[in-house]
Order: C-alpha cells, then sequence, then structure tokens
C-alpha cells in the first residue's frame, strides 16, 4: 500500500466513521469505488505534473521573447530568425508531447 493509499484511506476513516458499522455486505462496494477513486487521484496527478512540465516551457520561452527589446535599433534579425528555426523545431518535437498531454486530459 502506498503512502497516497494509507493517506486516502484515514482521511475515509476521519471523514466518514460510520463506515466503521457499516454492515460487510457494502465492504466490496465501496472498496470498488473507493479504488476508482484512488486510480483517478493518481491519473489526475499524473497528469497535473505532466502538464506542468509543458507549461513551464512555454513559459520560458514565452519569457524569451517578452523580454527581447523589439525597438533596439541594434536588433540582429539573423539571430532572431535563427532563434525562431530552433524554437519551431524544438515545437515540431514537442507536439507528441503536447498531443499525449491532451490525450491524458480526457477521462475514462
Amino acid at each position: 500500500m502506498t503512502i497516497l493509499q494509507k493517506a486516502y484511506n484515514e482521511l475515509l476513516v476521519r471523514t466518514f466513521p460510520f463506515l466503521k458499522d457499516c454492515p460487510k455486505s457494502l465492504d466490496l462496494p465501496f472498496q470498488i469505488l473507493s479504488n476508482k477513486r484512488l486510480s483517478d487521484l493518481h491519473s489526475l496527478h499524473d497528469f497535473m505534473m505532466t502538464a506542468n512540465v509543458e507549461l513551464s516551457w512555454l513559459l520560458e520561452k514565452e519569457e524569451t521573447e517578452a523580454n527581447r527589446d523589439w525597438a533596439d535599433k541594434n536588433l540582429n534579425l539573423r539571430d532572431i530568425e535563427k532563434y525562431f528555426e530552433r524554437f519551431m523545431s524544438e515545437l515540431e518535437t514537442r507536439e507528441t508531447q503536447f498531443s499525449s498531454v491532451q490525450v491524458q486530459m480526457t477521462f475514462e
């Protein structure tokens, strides 16, 4: 049993103390629902971690562009073009990761 499962079970007992007095016939259905909920919690956590990585990457790229001084008269357009080409290449490479996050977002 993982730490998360133990914490979840302890929370259930504290939140729903009447469960101790439930008939044994309700144990299995309740356990199935509890396992499903825990599984959903794991899925949500995985999604949040993956989405956070992708959002961090996007924010880093956005910050680079936001901090660029476009009014600078000595702006090197050649460097900007090279940066843009590298960025587009990275974006194409990460497209599968973005797609997997979107697919992961759809719940079963």
